[in-house]
């Protein structure tokens, strides 16, 4: 009896990094956080985010990092979910799900959480947002703003933007 089962060659599944991240108004502007000793995007502008660590769903990363990174108690129930994005792996850190939140300051005060890893806060608009903000973090204020709930990024988005320290050369 001849078999007649072929081998298929398995394919892995993708392991993506998901990441939250606090779109965080004071009326029109947005809250921007400059980093420093991350690693990542040292010396650019991000607003406040952080990995979802295991066992942990995404409002309740977020929740935690908005009090780790600017001091801010937030309930889950304030966070509205505006933006998706999906960037293919470019570096070490493998590819990546963003989640983007927005929030009201609603009065409360902001400070920096960790002197270590951010140098400074301000608010911006999102229309003049600083040149050396994050790009992902850049196109997310502005998708959001426009109600696009969902972007990807391939390897060319990256490459192609000098922020990322990637460029063609």
């Amino acid at each position: 009896m001849k078999n007649n089962h072929t081998k298929t060659k398995v394919i892995p599944h993708t392991r993506a990094t998901v990441a939250v991240h606090l779109i965080l108004l004071d009326g029109n502007k947005i809250l921007l956080m400059r980093r420093k000793n991350t690693g990542y995007q040292d010396g650019n502008w991000q607003v406040p985010s952080g990995h979802v660590m295991e066992g942990e769903t995404p409002t309740g990363a977020m929740v935690r990092k908005a009090r780790e990174e600017i001091a801010l108690t937030i309930d889950h129930t304030e966070l509205q979910h505006v933006h998706t994005s999906y960037r293919v792996k470019h570096d070490e850190t493998g590819t990546r799900v963003d989640i983007f939140f927005r929030a009201s300051l609603n009065a409360r005060h902001v400070a920096i959480g960790s002197l270590q890893h951010c140098d400074r806060l301000k608010w911006y608009y999102p229309e003049t947002l600083p040149e050396d903000t994050t790009p992902h973090i850049a196109d997310a204020i502005i998708a959001s703003g426009r109600g696009i709930i969902f972007a990807e990024h391939s390897l060319a988005y990256v490459m192609g933007n000098p922020l990322y320290g990637m460029a063609a050369k």
